[in-house]
């Protein structure tokens, strides 16, 4: 059976025998500059104890699954697996110094996962570069168990490379081709430079920024882009995994090494965060590098080495914004019920406030839940002057009253220059 992407189909002949075998075959890029993992997921699809196996024979063991003694294969015992390992996912990930050479998915001429049971084949799914873009991991196939075992081709691709996909099953990467996502430094102890935020939640803490983060007093291109239009690719939906569940909300790049801004709420009692660019549909997992509990602001860094090639530009120190000033807000409000859906906004700054020493803005700008962490820039040039932290849920006389902290304050804190 030859499989299309998102196909699924039942395992007959692997349930009787309680074998699979499973073999990659890849034409375009060299064996040397490939890694093919199995990822064994518990049921709710997070990583199993650190369980990866390495197809190549690295270190990394599961019971029950071995590498097949060539590059790109596994031999798996069903009836051996651990009672927590739910899915198999099998994976296709660019070596860092191959990606750092340019090689990406599209580089792949043709691919085939075969899967075989009893000695016969019992599915295949073929690929080929053309169906990716600049993704350097793949998560190929899954195997995973629904009134016995099943086998769904996935084709998922991952900008961020190994690092990103190994986090979307809540793991982490340790000395596999220097790919590892960084470790926390320090557990509960507060995040690197920050002001007593604490780690929301365990959420991995970034390594220390040496000095204030110096950001462009530019936009890319040195160009002042059109707004709003312009400034979209540079802001993102930020998504949180609680224990309770999931949440949103905003965020948006200040430069090209991947650094961005949200509220500090948004982030409390996190378990993960990821950032996904507007425009795209890849969540890039991100470590805290600073928290301002009293300004609710929070300065995070995406960790898969991509960077970005959008920012915004922030209002200098100097520059107080001035009552009046027409401003423009983009952010995620209300995703549960009007989807994932960036929105635009205007506005003008009704009130100048100070919420125990901390200047805020008082806006008419529109806003709701999922809007926090959103920009609120000047309609005149589109440099920030704030960030979206709250609103009134009542209107007073049809006011429509939201906040926003100056973003003077990121200046004032010592995390950006």
């Amino acid at each position: 059976m030859e499989l299309q992407r998102g196909q699924r189909f039942k395992l007959q002949d692997a349930q009787a025998s309680g074998k699979l075998e499973v073999r990659c075959e890849i034409s375009g890029i060299p064996a040397s500059d490939l890694r093919v993992l199995l990822l064994a997921l518990d049921a709710a699809e997070q990583l199993v104890d650190g369980k990866i196996v390495d197809a190549s024979g690295g270190r990394r063991t599961c019971e029950g699954v071995t590498s097949s003694g060539g590059p790109h294969g596994f031999d798996i015992e069903l009836a051996r697996l651990p009672s927590r390992v739910n899915r198999l996912a099998i994976v296709l990930a660019v070596t860092e110094s191959a990606r750092a050479k340019g090689a990406q998915a599209h580089s792949i001429q043709t691919g085939a996962v075969t899967l075989k049971a009893a000695g016969s084949t019992v599915g295949t799914y073929k690929f080929h570069g053309s169906d990716f873009g600049r993704e350097t991991a793949l998560c190929l196939v899954e195997v995973y168990k629904k009134d016995g075992w099943r086998v769904m081709a996935s084709g998922v691709g991952f900008l961020g490379g190994l690092p990103s996909l190994v986090s979307r099953y809540g793991g982490r990467l340790e000395d596999l081709d220097g790919s590892s996502l960084p470790r926390p430094s320090g557990g509960d102890s507060p995040p690197a430079g920050g002001r007593g935020g604490g780690s929301p939640g365990g959420l991995p803490v970034g390594e220390p920024v040496a000095g204030p983060l110096r950001v462009p007093a530019h936009f890319a291109g040195r160009k002042e882009p059109p707004v709003p239009t312009g400034l979209i690719p540079a802001v993102g939906l930020v998504l949180v995994e609680r224990s309770e569940g999931a949440a949103t909300g905003t965020g948006f790049m200040i430069g090209p090494g991947g650094y961005f801004v949200t509220c500090a709420h948004v982030i409390r009692d996190a378990q993960s965060v990821s950032f996904m660019p507007e425009g795209t549909q890849e969540m890039r997992p991100a470590v805290i590098v600073n928290v301002d509990p009293e300004g609710d602001l929070a300065l995070l860094h995406t960790v898969d080495r991509l960077g970005s090639a959008d920012w915004l530009v922030l209002s200098r120190a100097d520059m107080a914004p001035s009552l009046g000033d027409n401003l423009g807000l983009l952010g995620y409000p209300l995703g549960g019920d009007l989807g994932i859906n960036l929105t635009y906004s205007q506005g003008v700054v009704n009130s100048l406030r100070k919420a125990e020493n901390i200047p805020i803005l008082q806006v008419d700008t529109g806003a709701a839940p999922g809007s926090s962490g959103g920009p609120v820039f000047r309609r005149s040039d589109g440099h920030v002057v704030g960030v979206l932290t709250s609103g009134l849920t009542q209107r007073s006389g049809g006011m429509l009253v939201n906040f926003a902290v100056d973003a003077r304050r990121l200046y004032h804190l010592g995390w950006i220059a």
